[in-house]
């Protein structure tokens, strides 16, 4: 089994990263439906942009919004839909790296073990 860790982690890695891709896609698409439709939740979360304006403290507010489903108060079926796919995504992303690391942690383990 310790044999497929390498083959595994390197597909969870090539799906993490399209995650990735596709979670900044998405946020940058959102972040600029918000600014044009709803000003007040895009100042709110501080003006975020996906490069520019990404200080820690727009990336916690984002990240709150997200992750608290702040998003579900909106009478906007479009936000929360986006938002809900947003957040599938990120918790998504983690769960790979989280995976992803779990793995990586057991082949360096697995090759200590071998060299003892």
């Amino acid at each position: 089994m310790i044999d497929l860790l390498p083959i595994i982690i390197f597909v969870l890695f090539i799906a993490y990263a399209i995650l990735a891709v596709f979670y900044l896609v998405s946020v940058g698409k959102f972040l600029s439906f918000l600014k044009k439709t709803h000003p007040g939740v895009y100042a709110d979360l501080g003006s975020p942009h996906l490069f520019f304006n990404n200080t820690p403290k727009t990336f916690w507010r984002l990240m709150r919004y997200l992750l608290k489903q702040e998003y579900l108060s909106s009478a906007d079926s479009i936000v929360v839909s986006r938002a809900g796919m947003i957040r599938r995504m990120l918790v998504g992303a983690v769960t790979l790296f989280g995976s992803i690391l779990i793995i990586f942690i057991l082949m360096v383990r697995q090759g200590i073990n071998s060299n003892s």
